[in-house]
């Protein structure tokens, strides 16, 4: 984070000078910030030769840097379940790409997920930072799954925030079966969400796809 914050400080006098007024140092300032770096990528795209790509990179260095800066601040990092507000190419690209447990997942599969589940979103500013999705009946049973924090902003305690708001969630209460399977986080689900090992495993079964 120092490195960004770094880069970000070298390049504000240059985007001062081509962007007179331009700061990002309140929310005001994101907001139109984030407004000029996606007006700057629908211009320059991948052009490296544009007159306008090298404040392109100092532009999104600057937004990060911000977005980075509120992921330390518990108080400017927000979780809901607004599906509205979900980034389905962002949710999509870390499944499938990043996540031990999904790659390779389609985007049809990701969207039709999102349609039947409750979803959860972590937010910084404008920008999702992660997610998680429960699977339920709102009456007996729940699946907790899905569950992931970007990589540039864990380390945060965001994670925790996370699984706390799941299992806080209103509509996720008396159930009598809330489930979820992971391959080395088992003491953080323990300690902020409540669960335990399966105590009959022997008893649970799946249907494993052909």
């Amino acid at each position: 984070m120092e490195e960004v914050k770094k880069f970000a400080e070298a390049v504000q006098p240059d985007w001062a000078v081509m962007e007179p007024g331009l700061t990002v140092r309140s929310e005001a300032d994101y907001d139109r910030a984030v407004v000029r770096l996606n007006e700057l990528l629908d211009e320059v795209g991948d052009d490296t030769m544009h007159p306008l790509y090298g404040l392109l990179d100092a532009l999104g260095a600057l937004v990060h840097a911000y977005e980075v800066e509120k992921a330390m601040n518990p108080a400017m990092i927000e979780i809901s379940t607004d599906r509205s507000r979900l980034d389905v190419g962002y949710i999509h690209r870390y499944l499938s790409e990043q996540s031990y447990w999904a790659v390779g997942r389609s985007r049809d599969v990701v969207e039709k997920s999102l349609a039947n589940s409750l979803c959860f979103g972590v937010y910084a500013g404008a920008r999702q930072v992660g997610f998680a999705r429960v699977v339920t009946d709102y009456a007996t049973f729940a699946w907790l799954c899905d569950l992931f924090i970007d990589e540039a902003y864990r380390g945060q305690g965001l994670g925790k925030r996370l699984i706390e708001a799941v299992v806080a969630h209103p509509a996720l209460q008396g159930l009598r079966n809330f489930i979820l399977a992971t391959r080395d986080a088992h003491e953080l689900y323990r300690r902020y969400g409540g669960f335990e090992p399966l105590a009959a495993p022997a008893n649970w079964m799946a249907r494993p796809r052909k």
